[in-house]
């Protein structure tokens, strides 16, 4: 295949169609050469093979005859040449946008058109008066807060222990009569709630330690409380608590377990065997022969049955109660619950029951509601508040937890009620045995 030589006739008449504008397969047509020599030529003669925009708005002459300028056009500069193709790349696509806008312009304009022209061919057919009718309201059934049976978690009162300011340095304090005015302020808040929910059903739940108690009998006599004080004045605190209840409810019902404190020496934790003797045990069961005597037991319903770990029906939920002394894994034990609800799914299916909502305990001194399984953890403060055992354990201060039940959503709300602020006013409005006059009168506070 032998290569035809360009002559210069068909060179000038390759750049002058191309200055032209001419699209390369009609210059190469016009020049009896191809488009790959064309584009060879234009590049060897340092041009572009892109079509060139015609230099004025005339239309293209594509004559064959066109005459050819009388003398070769001299090369563009390169840079030249470059800023000339943006340029009319940059109008091109300028172009090009502002085409697309009238388009959808267009578009939009002939919708707009079609929607009204719908619009009018219906309005002409519509009546001229029209009666709407009047639909009754539609309202979701709201749940009755009366209908929510309410939870109190009573803990860690620690009746008889005596926490010293200066011990540790701290700014509070904790002592038979603080006890008694915390509790006193428990009372009150607790009526306010209950009163303003219009609650028609109260659960209380004794989670052990009601009284500090003592590991062994020989430091007796070093306690701030003897241990038959400790167990009386907690007694009556409790009894006067769930009667003073029981105005602003239909019914009460109460449920214990025992703790850890008012062991004897030998006894081992919860869920072992041989806690019999427990001091809250004592205090529960107690507080059931008060009611008993006293002819409440239509209204108030005391369950002093001995136990460690309590399954306790509020209404279609299952609470589980337990004091918490065996679940390890610090302050809140998120270790340790997992094992315990766990442990405590495997056992109700063995015995063919279902598994607990909620897990109520004490012990950790702390208030907290977490989510654990398909239910909540629920644990409940304390009445010391800061104490020696902060040394191990974060602060927290003295509380107690209420909370809500409802049929179909369960838990519904949780209170924190904060008795840091109980003034600890004397006489207090308990009624309480005269033997406990001297004990107390140590921590009465002075005018």
């Amino acid at each position: 295949m032998t290569c035809q030589k360009w002559t210069s006739e068909q060179v000038e008449k390759l750049l002058h169609f191309h200055q032209q504008g001419h699209e390369i397969r009609d210059i190469a047509r016009l020049v009896a050469r191809t488009e790959m020599a064309c584009r060879l030529k234009l590049h060897a003669l340092g041009r572009s093979s892109q079509r060139q925009l015609p230099s004025d708005d005339s239309a293209l002459d594509l004559r064959e005859n066109q005459p050819a300028p009388d003398s070769e056009a001299e090369p563009m500069p390169r840079d030249s040449f470059l800023q000339a193709q943006a340029a009319r790349e940059l109008a091109r696509t300028q172009e090009r946008r502002e085409f697309r806008i009238r388009v959808d312009e267009a578009k939009i304009e002939l919708l707009e058109d079609r929607i009204l022209a719908v619009f009018r061919e219906h309005l002409v057919h519509y009546p001229r008066h029209i009666t709407i009718p009047v639909s009754a309201t539609r309202s979701e059934p709201q749940p009755d807060p009366a209908s929510a049976t309410a939870v109190l978690v009573a803990s860690d009162w620690h009746i008889g222990k005596a926490v010293d300011p200066r011990e540790l340095d701290l700014s509070t304090a904790f002592n038979p009569v603080i006890a008694i005015s915390r509790v006193a302020e428990l009372q009150r808040r607790t009526t306010a709630i209950l009163q303003a929910k219009g609650t028609r059903k109260l659960i209380i739940l004794a989670a052990g330690d009601l009284v500090e108690g003592h590991l062994g009998h020989a430091l007796e006599d070093n306690l701030t409380m003897p241990l038959a004080d400790q167990v009386l004045l907690a007694t009556s605190l409790l009894f006067q608590l769930v009667v003073a209840l029981s105005h602003e409810v239909e019914s009460v019902e109460v449920y214990g377990v025992a703790g850890n404190h008012g062991r004897w020496p030998g006894l081992k934790r919860t869920p072992a065997d041989r806690r019999y003797s427990n001091l809250d045990t004592i205090v529960i069961r107690q507080v059931g022969e008060l009611v008993r005597a006293c002819d409440l037991s239509q209204k108030i319903v005391i369950d002093d049955r001995i136990a460690g770990r309590r399954l306790i029906e509020v209404g279609n939920h299952l609470v589980q109660l337990q004091h918490g002394d065996e679940i390890r894994g610090g302050s809140y034990c998120v270790t340790g619950f997992q094992r315990e609800v766990t442990n405590t799914m495997f056992r109700q299916a063995a015995r063919g029951g279902r598994a607990p909502d909620y897990y109520v305990i004490g012990d950790k001194h702390i208030t907290a509601s977490f989510p654990v399984g398909h239910g909540a953890v629920i644990m409940s403060g304390s009445l010391v508040g800061e104490d020696c055992f902060n040394q191990a354990f974060a602060p927290s201060p003295p509380s107690q937890t209420l909370f809500f039940v409802d049929p179909v959503e369960g838990k519904t709300e949780t209170h924190e009620l904060r008795l840091a602020r109980a003034p600890a006013s004397w006489p207090s409005i308990y009624d309480l045995p005269p033997s406990l006059a001297s004990t107390l009168h140590p921590f009465i506070p002075t005018r």
